[in-house]
Parts: C-alpha cells; structure tokens; sequence
C-alpha cells in the first residue's frame, strides 16, 4: 500500500480559474481510498461534518486551466 500527501485549499473562493483568500492543509491518503474515503479524511483534517456540509472536491490540472470536479470514484 502507498501513501499520498494530497494538498488542500479550503474556505476560499474561485476566481477566474483560481482558487483565492484559501486556508491550506494537507492530508495524507492511502492508494487503497476510494471516494468516500477522501471525503472522510478532508472532513476530519478540516474539521466539518460531512454529514451536515457539502464538500466539492476539485483538481486543477495545470495553473490557469478550469478545475475538474471530483464527485465519485469513476
């Protein structure tokens, strides 16, 4: 099993295709994760419930391109 850092932006906002005004973490998952599991460990490293919150999961492949929205596992 492998082990990920996964760097996160939160509680900002989306600008012209850039995320501003963030608060940065990191969270480190296991190649074994699957959806749930992310939104598990981002919920506990943030702090929410994700039972009462949404969470959007975004990736920006490239500085300057649209993010992509991560919303399962396919």
């Amino acid at each position: 099993m492998e082990i990920f850092p996964v760097y996160l932006l939160h509680s900002g906002e989306w600008e012209e295709n850039k995320f501003v005004n963030f608060v940065s973490d990191c969270v480190i998952i296991e190649s074994t994760f699957n959806y749930n599991n992310l939104v598990a460990a981002i919920s506990e490293q943030i702090r929410i419930d994700s039972d009462l919150n949404t969470i959007e999961i975004n990736f920006v492949p490239n500085v300057g391109l649209p993010p992509i929205m991560i919303y399962n596992d396919t």
